[in-house]
């Protein structure tokens, strides 16, 4: 019982279209709910600054930020694992985590005033392929590390992802040539570039700032100050 939940789904044990349909509804309308919980635009707005880690920085101090973006990128990774409990197919991962995605820029309980989702992004990444996604993350730090941008470094992870997501998958739950395994492949390979482009969107203001030169940088590492004796 417990290893067909696992490969099937709670949905997907129903075995019918109806149920497949339903499955699909309850993990956008569920993973969206989830994601309105934006802790870094609570943060933000307690604190009066812009909702995204650069702003928090400034305001809040670097671990606390950074504490509030590992929380949104927890939740990211809960509404993916959502997916593999409701769905059969790592598909309905990214399903899940885009709709996270998109109540983290557009949540409910904020009048749909949210802000960057790269935590969020990073988090539904990881569970949708994890060796794939560090080795992402290891591409969008050095980008972050030489630019000194984070916004980059969010930006540059979120467009490799979709180009090696599908070299080494974790989920192959659905093997058969069915009409739901053919939704299902359909999806690993759309999700990963529609969790690209809701990323580039939400970082659309950083991108022109970073264009007319106006992006403030958050170094990796401070130059010292050189005194002469």
């Amino acid at each position: 019982m417990f290893a067909k939940l696992i490969t099937s789904g709670v949905f997907g044990m129903m075995n019918s279209g109806a149920a497949y349909i339903a499955g699909i509804v309850a993990c956008a309308v569920i993973s969206y709910l989830v994601g309105s919980f934006n802790f870094m635009a609570g943060a933000a707005k307690k604190a009066n600054c812009f909702p995204d880690l650069v702003g928090l920085i400034k305001a809040i101090g670097v671990w606390r930020a950074i504490g509030l973006a590992a929380l949104d990128a927890l939740k990211g990774a809960l509404c993916a694992l959502l997916g593999l409990l409701l769905m059969p197919g790592d598909g309905y991962v990214g399903v899940c985590g885009l709709f996270c995605m998109i109540g983290q820029i557009f949540p409910l309980y904020s009048k749909f005033k949210g802000g960057g989702a790269g935590a969020v992004a990073v988090g539904v990444c990881l569970v949708m392929n994890p060796i794939m996604a560090l080795a992402c993350l290891a591409v969008g730090f050095a980008m972050y590390a030489v630019s000194g941008f984070i916004s980059l470094g969010v930006i540059t992870f979120s467009c490799v992802f979709p180009f090696l997501a599908r070299r080494l998958p974790l989920f192959t739950f659905v093997a058969e040539e069915t009409r739901i395994s053919l939704v299902n492949a359909f999806l690993e390979n759309l999700v990963p570039i529609a969790l690209a482009i809701a990323v580039l969107l939400a970082y659309a203001s950083a991108i022109g700032r970073m264009m007319a030169g106006d992006e403030p940088k958050m170094p990796l590492f401070k130059k010292k100050t050189q005194i002469n004796l």
